[in-house]
């Protein structure tokens, strides 16, 4: 009767460079999940690498986002920003 404990990462690179990262954590009884939890969050190009704790979510983003990706993901999501503020919605 071992308990096990285990975490499976799950990473989706999006065309803008965001990563979705999902970490399930398992918990097993003799090989039978007992129990597996998600959680869920996104890692854009604009954080600082060193800032990531997943030691595998660090080795993608440090392996896909060059300077160029970063500069054109924080252009673009300043236009989203800027966009978003002036939209008007009429009910």
């Amino acid at each position: 009767m071992a308990l096990n404990k285990r975490t499976e990462t799950i990473v989706t690179i999006l065309e803008d460079g965001q990563l979705n990262v999902a970490v399930d954590t398992i918990i097993e009884e003799d090989g039978i999940i007992l129990s597996r939890s998600r959680h869920r969050h996104v890692v854009e190009p604009d954080v600082d690498e060193n800032d990531i704790d997943n030691p595998r979510v660090k080795k993608i983003a440090e392996s896909l986002w060059d300077k160029e990706t970063k500069d054109k993901y924080k252009i673009d999501k300043k236009k989203r920003i800027d966009e978003s503020r002036t939209r008007i919605i009429i009910p």
